[in-house]
């Protein structure tokens, strides 16, 4: 069964186990109901998309103390501009929130802190359900 890591269950995997088959084959008040929350299931997760997709993220890295041949990115070793092939992610912040939708950090932006394994933003942070503190 698939899922999604917000909502829960896709809806066209629960239709089809068995243990909720009789909600599609119901009573008619009963399938509605259920045909209802499946459509207001659907309109959340595209919200939750859409939040997502505005407040995404962009990695900001440092050099780092040694030299790295060729940039390779499945192994965590990058070319970035204005810093050369590095392997150090300081950490990642929003494109939106910390960048103005560009891609660099703001002034405003510099004086708040990151640090990897946190919530690029108070948006995601309410979204996985993580205090700011």
């Amino acid at each position: 069964m698939s899922a999604d890591k917000d909502i829960g269950p896709d809806i066209n995997d629960l239709l089809c186990a068995g243990e909720y088959a009789w909600l599609q084959n119901g009573p008619k008040g009963v399938r509605g109901l259920f045909l209802r929350a499946v459509n207001e299931l659907d309109r959340l997760r595209a919200k939750l998309e859409a939040v997502r997709k505005i407040h995404d993220s962009l990695a900001i890295f440092d050099t780092c103390n040694h030299e790295h041949e060729d940039a390779d990115e499945s192994n965590g070793i990058f070319d970035v501009d204005n810093v050369g092939i590095t392997c150090n992610k300081v950490y990642e912040v929003c494109r939106r929130c910390c960048c103005g939708g560009g891609d660099s950090q703001t002034e405003e932006c510099l004086g708040h802190g990151h640090s990897l394994g946190k919530p690029i933003c108070p948006t995601i942070a309410a979204l996985e359900g993580a205090s700011d503190e």
